[in-house]
């Protein structure tokens, strides 16, 4: 584990360098603590490369809010629509608004989703996207001419964001090291080291605390700790699909109700459209493989949405991932629809455990979780020893950093010289087609003007290295290996 200091007593050690994991790196680090961070495998290689890739309040947790006035679930809704902002203030190149397109099916529908749809405007305030509105029949179709006629009577169409999570992921990490923070890929957490009066102290390195934020693989971690503990995750199967461009329209998403009552979703990315999801219990895999059963009632439901003529076949589907949800185990319900998705635990041993959670609320989780580790473990916070240069900018409130939570306007690297002129200025300066220029402010913000100082004899930084299909470069691969640890 080159670059780390067996010798150094670490304020926190965090195990997971997924969203959960790398968010509470950032956070520990930009409050003063000496933070280290393991990841087993790569940043984003598990759960937190295979979501919807939306930022979204859910309009389903509202209408369950609404319906079974439950304040827990529209305590969710209004905390996930604020730290959607979040998202577009302190990432504005990885996350972009969204228009989500509701059909209506029955004329007595459209008051119930108009109501809907507004609340949801309302409990966002000033932390709101766009407002929502009703769209006739005919231009429904215009918008989104693939979509079955035959019942529809109009749609309503509300704003959420999308969010390239593999790159946040990624981010978060180097945004954390860049604050002074050791960070290590490729390292397994093996044990846990502990001193003489049991307590956890370390696991390859001293630390005053640990923090497992390792997803659903939290139980392994567990039973490092205590061999016979019970299971806190029950695992839930995310399936989704990418399939062709021509299946949506881009720059416009859907999302309807599936025949069992859940919902079906398509939505525009990088050039495809991504189609999903299932929601059902599931074993723990390293590697999960959707089974032909998900796929099939997801193409299933997506031909039922779709004009009849659409026909959509095992053929049509590009790719296909499962991403595994890190649910809290209730003992009183097999479901995995109900149950809660964040949570704070504490072993015998003073092992910190941050479990559950989506890519939505992943700051506010982070948060949550190093101030309790602060509490816990006795640590004190205070201004950080020094303020990087980030894209040739220096923080320029300096001053907030006084050893609290900063996160929330944290920008991370990429977001400093972000505009959204940024594609067309290195469309221009480096003579790129339109689409590559695009990808690549959206992907490293204005990280991608180092691309030009990665020149080699053999190939220019500019070069396509997959074919004119996709719109990756040769310097991306210098860069990930120099800047991004790969």
């Amino acid at each position: 584990m080159q670059g780390v200091d067996p010798g150094v007593v670490y304020d926190l050690v965090v195990i997971g360098g997924g969203a959960t994991g790398a968010g509470i790196a950032l956070d520990a680090v930009t409050r003063g603590l000496k933070v280290g961070m393991f990841e087993r495998d790569d940043f984003s290689s598990g759960t937190s490369s295979k979501s919807t890739r939306l930022v979204h309040g859910s309009v389903r947790y509202l209408e369950k809010a609404v319906k079974e006035l439950n304040y827990e679930q529209y305590s969710l809704v209004s905390s996930a629509l604020k730290e959607r902002r979040h998202f577009l203030n302190v990432a504005p190149h990885l996350t972009q608004a969204l228009p989500l397109l509701l059909p209506i099916r029955r004329w007595w529908d459209a008051p119930y989703l108009w109501v809907g749809t507004k609340l949801y405007d309302l409990l966002a305030g000033a932390e709101g996207l766009h407002s929502s509105y009703f769209l006739p029949r005919a231009k429904v179709l215009q918008a989104f001419p693939t979509l079955d006629a035959s019942e529809l009577v109009g749609g309503l169409v509300y704003y959420d964001a999308q969010h390239n999570d593999a790159r946040t992921n990624v981010t978060l990490a180097m945004t954390a090291v860049a604050y002074g923070a050791t960070v290590v890929n490729h390292a397994e957490v093996t044990r846990l080291e502990k001193d003489a009066e049991g307590k956890v102290c370390g696991v390859h390195v001293r630390a005053r605390g640990v923090i497992n934020a390792t997803g659903p693989f939290a139980d392994d971690i567990h039973h490092l700790d205590e061999a016979t503990t019970n299971e806190i995750v029950m695992p839930s199967s995310g399936v989704h699909l990418v399939l062709p461009a021509w299946v949506a329209p881009k720059g416009l998403g859907l999302i309807d109700r599936s025949s069992d009552g859940r919902v079906i979703f398509l939505l525009p990315w990088q050039g495809k459209v991504i189609a999903g999801t299932t929601d059902r219990a599931c074993a723990i895999d390293h590697d999960p493989i959707p089974e032909e059963e998900d796929v099939s009632w997801i193409l299933k439901e997506v031909n039922r949405t779709l004009a009849p003529n659409v026909d959509l076949r095992y053929s049509d589907v590009l790719a296909t991932w499962s991403g595994i949800c890190p649910l809290v185990r209730d003992p009183s319900t097999n479901s995995t629809e109900t149950i809660t998705r964040s949570h704070l635990t504490v072993s015998r041993s003073g092992l910190l455990t941050c479990v559950g959670g989506k890519w939505t609320t992943f700051r506010e989780t982070a948060e949550d979780g190093v101030t309790s580790a602060i509490d816990l473990f006795h640590l004190a916070p205070h201004p950080p020893s020094s303020i990087p240069n980030i894209g040739g900018t220096v923080l320029h409130n300096v001053q907030a950093l006084d050893g609290s939570c900063q996160t929330l306007d944290l920008q991370l690297i990429g977001a400093h010289g972000y505009s959204p002129t940024l594609s067309t200025n290195l469309r221009d300066s480096f003579h790129l087609d339109a689409i590559v220029a695009d990808y690549l402010a959206c992907s490293y913000g204005d990280c991608a003007w180092e691309f030009a100082s990665l020149a080699s004899a053999a190939s220019a930084p500019t070069h396509r290295i997959a074919g004119e299909t996709y719109p990756y470069l040769d310097g991306e691969v210098r860069y990930a290996v120099q800047s991004q640890y790969a």
